[in-house]
């Protein structure tokens, strides 16, 4: 993410793409600032980091260090605050309802 799609999710225009073209509708997501979101297995700097310029309260969850690290190096060039957990998809680590939304972009691979 270059730092005008950061500073544009600041001011609330973000969007995030999962087809190679088409964006998510925002209105899926609801109002997501102050709200608790899980960015599972989506570390590498991308969709994470517009969650948290938008105001949500982001955990970015990956099993590879190298993508969490990507979404670190966003977060410190960019002033946002990001918790990072290594781990496979095994949620059981968090507690239920834990997070008002799960964000898994990879999911429509499988």
């Amino acid at each position: 993410m270059s730092r005008d799609e950061i500073a544009w999710a600041g001011a609330g225009n973000w969007q995030v793409i999962l087809s190679p073209t088409k964006p998510v509708p925002k209105e899926w997501f609801g109002d997501i600032r102050g709200k608790e979101l899980l960015g599972l297995a989506s570390g590498g700097g991308q969709q994470v980091s517009l969650f948290a310029a938008a105001g949500a309260l982001v955990t970015s969850f990956d099993n590879s260090s190298a993508q969490l690290a990507k979404d670190e190096y966003v977060a410190l060039r960019d002033g946002l605050d990001i918790a990072y957990e290594q781990g496979d998809m095994a949620l059981s680590r968090f507690d239920d309802e834990s997070f008002y939304l799960i964000f898994h972009p990879v999911s429509n691979v499988f």
